[in-house]
C-alpha cells in the first residue's frame, strides 16, 4: 500500500494491514538467527585473516567488518592502513573460493 494513503486509512487500520503483510521471515525469532549466523560469518573471516595474515590482520580485519577506525586497535596508523589493503584483497569477491598466497607480515 503507498505511504500517502496511510494518513487517510487511520492507524487502527494501518496496524492491521501491517500485521497481515508480515511474513515468517520478519518475525523477531527469525532475526536472532540471522543475527546468529552473522556472528559466525564474521568470526570465520576473522579466522580466515589471522591464519593468512597472523594477530595484526585478525585485528585489522575485525576492525575493517565492525566499522572500526585504527583509533580503537592499538596499532600505528600506517601499519594498520598497510594491513587493511591486504585485508581488503584477501575479502574481494574475486578471491572468494580459491587459494590465497598472501604473505605474512
Amino acid at each position: 500500500m503507498p505511504a500517502r494513503n496511510r494518513l487517510i486509512l487511520g492507524r487502527d487500520r494501518d496496524v492491521a494491514e501491517s500485521a497481515n503483510e508480515r511474513t515468517v521471515c520478519q518475525s523477531a525469532f527469525a532475526s536472532a538467527s540471522d543475527f546468529t549466523l552473522l556472528l559466525r560469518m564474521r568470526h570465520n573471516a576473522v579466522e580466515i585473516a589471522r591464519y593468512h595474515l597472523g594477530n595484526k590482520g585478525a585485528i585489522v580485519a575485525y576492525a575493517y567488518l565492525r566499522g572500526r577506525n585504527w583509533k580503537l586497535t592499538g596499532l600505528k596508523k600506517s601499519t594498520f592502513y598497510k594491513i587493511q589493503k591486504k585485508v581488503k584483497k584477501l575479502f574481494a569477491l574475486e578471491n572468494s573460493g580459491r587459494k590465497r598466497h598472501l604473505r605474512r607480515l
